[in-house]
């Protein structure tokens, strides 16, 4: 019997993995729920959206694959797995498939298949709109951040927990 596939996309491997890298850093290592472990993958337009969460904090990468594609697709992967396989590909084009309920990654000699979670499982992340925007250097950013030292971690105290930023412009 043949699977019947439903996406099939050649992109760069560097690309993926770099975006890959940074948000599995987020996956939820308590295994308190298990899901979080995952990180999602949404193509649309030549475009990966990947987004990890462990319910306090969010991190999405978007990246352009630079490939023209009409492929539309979103699954759920294990985040750490996926990670560690793209980070032993070497540079240049993958092939990502999805087939049923399984992802087959290929490049050249190297085949590897990773099993699907269920993608209604996820956390909806919900997006904030914000009222104002302001930008500033990684610099300025962590220049702020110096103050972190009088953050509580009380969590019966969680209006201490954090730091306020505030712009007067």
């Amino acid at each position: 019997i043949k699977e019947s596939i439903i996406m099939n996309i050649t992109i760069p491997a560097e690309a993926l993995a770099d975006a890959v890298n940074k948000v599995a850093a987020v996956t939820d290592r308590t295994r308190l729920l298990l899901i979080l472990a995952n990180i999602k993958i949404d193509i649309e337009d030549g475009f990966f959206k990947v987004t990890a969460t462990d319910l306090e904090m969010t991190v999405i990468q978007v990246v352009n694959t630079g490939v023209a594609a009409s492929e539309t697709a979103s699954f759920l992967v294990h985040g750490r797995i996926f990670s560690d396989i793209l980070k032993t590909l070497e540079k240049g084009e993958l092939t990502l498939e999805i087939k049923e309920n399984k992802l087959h990654i290929s490049q050249k000699n190297s085949v590897f298949d990773l099993a699907l979670a269920d993608l209604d499982e996820y956390p909806e992340i919900k997006e904030v709109k914000a009222d104002s925007v302001f930008s500033m250097t990684s610099a300025e950013l962590l220049s702020l951040l110096k103050v972190s030292y009088a953050m509580s971690s009380d969590e019966t105290r969680p209006g201490l927990n954090g730091i306020c930023l505030a712009s007067n412009d």
